[in-house]
C-alpha cells in the first residue's frame, strides 16, 4: 500500500560541473501475480521525480508504471529522465527507484516471474539504474 525501495537500484554520483544535468536510465526486468500492476517511483533523495500529475481521486500517481497479465511471465520495463538538480559542487546525490503494488497488494517481483517455476521458458533477467552526468 506504499513505495518501497528496490533491492540495489539505488545510484549515486557526484557532479563535476555546477551547471550540469544528470540522465537516470532505468531497465527494470518485472514479475508479479495475474493482473498485477507494478507502480514506479524515481527519487532523488527523498524527493520523487516526474510523479504523474494525473493522480486524482483513486488513480496512482506515479513516476512509471506497467500491467502484468499472468504470473508466469516477466516484461521489461524502461524508463529515462533527464534531471536539472539544484546543488553545489563536491555535493553527492543519490537516486533510488521504489515500487508499489497499486492493484489488491498484488505481489511484484523483480528479476523473476511470480510463481518461481523452474523451466526453460521461465526468465531470470537483470534490471539496471544508470546515472550519468550531461554537461549543460
Amino acid at each position: 500500500s506504499s513505495f518501497v525501495d528496490v533491492t540495489d537500484m539505488s545510484r549515486t554520483i557526484q557532479p563535476t560541473a555546477a551547471s550540469s544535468k544528470i540522465l537516470i536510465l532505468t531497465t527494470l526486468h518485472v514479475g508479479g501475480a495475474d493482473s498485477a500492476y507494478p507502480a514506479f517511483a524515481l527519487l532523488r533523495g527523498s524527493t520523487i521525480l516526474a510523479d504523474g500529475d494525473y493522480g486524482t481521486g483513486s488513480r496512482t500517481a506515479c513516476t512509471f508504471g506497467h500491467y502484468l497479465p499472468s504470473q508466469t511471465t516477466t516484461n521489461m520495463v524502461a524508463h529515462h529522465f533527464l534531471d536539472t538538480p539544484s546543488y553545489s559542487l563536491g555535493d553527492t546525490l543519490t537516486y533510488k527507484i521504489q515500487v508499489l503494488s497499486a492493484y489488491n497488494s498484488k505481489e511484484i517481483t523483480i528479476n523473476r516471474t511470480n510463481n518461481g517455476v523452474d523451466a526453460s521458458y521461465t526468465l531470470a533477467g537483470t534490471s539496471n539504474l544508470t546515472v550519468m552526468e550531461v554537461a549543460a
